[in-house]
C-alpha cells in the first residue's frame, strides 16, 4: 500500500458499532472510491502542485504507473508524461500547472539569418527547398523560421489561404423577414426533413416531417410559415428538384411548382 498525501480519507468497508470518525467515515455521495489494495479510497481527478509532487515522490520511491494513475484517477500516459517532465526537476522546484508541450521558440539567430539568406541568393526557391539544403548542409532550421526570415527579407509574402483559420460571419442579413433558407434533410428514420430559417436571427420560422421530399410539401410548411411570421423578402434554397425545375421539366412545364407559387 502506498502512502497518499493529505486529502485522501480512508474506508475500509468493515461494519463496525457506534459512531464513525475520522478514517471511517463513509463517503458523501460527491465523492470518488475506488478499490485499491483492497481498500476503498477516495481519488483525486483535478491535479494541483502538491499532487504533482506526490506523483513525482512516488515514481522515485518506485511505485508502478498503474498504481499512481489508479490512485489519482487519471492515466497512466499521463503520469508518465508527469515523470519525463518532472524527473530531473529537484523537490520543491516543480512548478505546476506547467506547459507540457514544446517549449516556445525564439526569434531566429544570426547564423540561421545568414544561412537562410545565401541559400536563397544561390537558389532561388522558397522554404521547403531551403530546408532541404540546409538540412543535407547539416544544419536543422525548421520551415516555418525559414519563412519568417524570408518574409522579413521581402522575400516572401503572406497567403491567406495559409493563415489562420478567421472566424465565421455568422449572420448576413441585418434585418428579419429579410431571407429565409431552406433544404431537406433525411433523418434516420427515413423521412424528410424541411425548415425555413430567418438569415438574420436564425429562427425556424417553420418545419414539417414528411415520408417523401416534394415540392408540394416545402409549399405547405412555407404557407404555414408565412401566415404566422410574415412574407419573406427572398427565399435561399439548393438547386434540388423540389425547388428549381431540371432542363428537362423546363422544356416541357417551364419553371418548377415552388418556383411558380413563389
Amino acid at each position: 500500500m502506498i502512502d497518499m498525501p493529505s486529502g485522501f480519507d480512508w474506508y475500509d468497508g468493515s461494519k463496525r458499532s457506534g459512531r464513525r470518525t475520522g478514517a471511517q467515515r463513509l463517503p458523501q455521495r460527491s465523492q470518488r472510491w475506488r478499490h485499491i489494495g483492497g481498500r476503498r479510497v477516495r481519488v483525486m481527478k483535478k491535479l494541483d502542485q502538491s499532487k504533482v509532487e506526490y506523483i513525482v515522490a512516488e515514481k522515485r520511491k518506485g511505485t508502478k504507473n498503474g498504481i499512481i494513475a489508479e490512485s489519482m484517477d487519471i492515466t497512466v500516459r499521463y503520469v508518465q508524461m508527469l515523470w519525463a517532465r518532472f524527473k530531473d526537476t529537484p523537490k520543491g522546484k516543480i512548478v505546476f500547472p506547467a506547459t507540457m508541450g514544446r517549449p516556445r521558440r525564439g526569434p531566429p539567430t544570426r547564423c540561421e539569418r545568414s544561412a537562410v539568406l545565401s541559400a536563397r541568393r544561390a537558389l532561388k526557391s522558397g522554404a521547403s527547398r531551403i530546408w532541404g539544403h540546409l538540412r543535407r548542409a547539416g544544419m536543422a532550421v525548421p520551415k516555418g523560421v525559414i519563412h519568417t526570415i524570408l518574409r522579413e527579407s521581402g522575400d516572401a509574402v503572406e497567403h491567406k489561404r495559409k493563415q489562420g483559420r478567421r472566424k465565421w460571419v455568422r449572420y448576413e442579413r441585418k434585418y428579419s423577414n429579410s431571407m429565409w433558407h431552406t433544404d431537406y434533410k433525411q433523418l434516420d428514420d427515413g423521412r424528410w426533413l424541411i425548415s425555413y430559417e430567418d438569415d438574420a436571427s436564425r429562427f425556424i420560422t417553420g418545419w414539417g416531417a414528411f415520408d417523401e421530399a416534394t415540392a408540394r410539401h416545402a409549399i405547405e410548411v412555407l404557407d404555414r410559415a408565412i401566415s404566422q411570421y410574415g412574407k419573406p423578402r427572398s427565399i435561399l434554397t439548393d438547386r434540388g428538384s423540389q425547388f428549381y425545375a431540371t432542363e428537362s421539366e423546363k422544356k416541357s412545364k417551364g419553371v418548377s411548382e415552388f418556383e411558380r407559387h413563389l
